[in-house]
């Protein structure tokens, strides 16, 4: 859709503009990047920051693929129930974070709890499993942005894959926690107003009869009730 020319430009853009952000927040605030700063962010996160690190951390491949797939396969059921589900694991790690806040109240990280509360053997092998899904993770979310570059702009694919951590590992390195809970921050408004752009355009040009008889024409039995419902909640 696009000339590869403007993939190289979002990366550069995003990288830069965070980058750019990043080092005027440091000067602005005035305090020393420390260890402690650095890992945690000077332990004071607002509210707005920490909601805004969840929806950006929570929307990635995984949840734009299978959100727009169950919405295919039952319709406005299919995404709704697919966040609430999502939705529990948030709930009980606050209640798991509250109370490790409250035992240990110094850790940077819950791996410094298990080495505390459990002997050497679980605490490497929860060191394990973190190491590795921090790599599938980090993996899954390079490739899912390479190959949306790829799609949109034609960009190649392995340098896009290249590029993209290494733009992103700059800002991150100069202010730490901090820099990634604003990158979220700029991500999540990035992300709503697609939402509302991409939900308006497609209402204001099909309009709501047009878009409900293109999902009852489709062939699969499983979408009768999903079309009563959509019925019922698009034309009120």
């Amino acid at each position: 859709m696009l000339s590869s020319s403007v993939g190289y430009l979002i990366l550069l853009i995003f990288g830069g503009g965070f980058t750019a952000v990043t080092i005027m927040m440091q000067r602005r605030q005035g305090k020393e990047m420390t260890a402690e700063q650095f890992s945690t962010a000077g332990r004071n996160v607002g509210v707005g920051l920490a909601s805004a690190s969840i929806i950006a951390a929570w929307t990635w491949a995984a949840t734009l693929m299978m959100s727009s797939s169950t919405g295919y396969q039952y319709g406005i059921s299919g995404p709704y129930w697919y966040a609430a589900g999502a939705s529990i694991q948030i709930l009980l790690f606050a209640i798991v974070a509250i109370n490790l806040k409250k035992k240990a109240p110094n850790a940077h990280t819950f791996l410094e709890f298990i080495a505390q509360r459990f002997d050497v053997k679980n605490h490497r092998l929860m060191l394990g499993f973190a190491l590795m899904t921090n790599i599938i993770v980090t993996a899954m979310v390079i490739l899912g942005g390479a190959i949306a570059l790829n799609s949109l702009t034609g960009m190649n694919i392995f340098v896009a894959a290249f590029l993209i951590p290494l733009t992103f590992t700059i800002y991150t390195m100069i202010g730490g926690l901090k820099a990634s809970f604003v990158a979220d921050y700029f991500n999540t408004v990035f992300i709503f107003i697609i939402l509302f752009i991409f939900a308006a355009a497609v209402y204001y040009k099909f309009g709501v009869t047009s878009v409900y008889e293109g999902l009852k024409n489709l062939p699969s039995s499983q979408h009768m009730l999903t079309m009563h419902r959509c019925r019922a909640f698009c034309l009120g």
